[in-house]
């Protein structure tokens, strides 16, 4: 509740800055004007300033909320990163001799992970969308169907 609520107020304020800056700079020239300190060309030189300022302000408070998540979630990631592995990678088997072989799928399902009750490529009726038996020889192309923000990706691989 108490992150909705602060959004929201920063969201208030990033779009009543720019009014409060026309009312800050509309008084301060007025009495410039009237001491005779600033001429009325310069008075609205100063106020196109403060606006765009004023906007690029509220344009970057409303990114704090989120930039807080950013730093956040890659601080995560670097830690991860930096971890050390408790698995030894220099010990334990290793082959002798090089493996080759092929790889045999059988009822391989897919459905979108988001929208698991629409079918697709459907060919016979089940719990999911689709089934598919695929023997794939070496040297063969294969493709990874995977989710890249809201659109799909592509990635080829070459089996060998």
């Amino acid at each position: 509740m108490f992150p909705i609520f602060v959004t929201s107020v920063m969201y208030a304020l990033a779009k009543c800055t720019i009014f409060f800056s026309y009312a800050a700079a509309f008084y301060v020239g007025v009495l410039l004007i009237l001491d005779g300190k600033v001429e009325m060309l310069s008075m609205f030189r100063v106020f196109a300033v403060m606006t765009f300022s004023a906007q690029m302000l509220g344009e970057h408070v409303l990114m704090i909320p989120e930039m807080k998540k950013a730093i956040l979630c890659s601080k995560k990631t670097l830690r991860t990163l930096k971890r050390k592995t408790l698995i030894p990678e220099d010990e334990g088997l290793k082959p002798e001799s090089e493996f080759r072989g092929q790889v045999e799928f059988r009822n391989v399902y897919f459905r979108y992970p988001t929208r698991p009750t629409i079918p697709v490529l459907r060919v016979r009726k089940s719990n999911f969308s689709f089934i598919i038996l695929l023997f794939l020889p070496l040297e063969t192309r294969i493709y990874y169907l995977g989710k890249a923000m809201n659109t799909k990706m592509v990635w080829p691989f070459v089996w060998s």
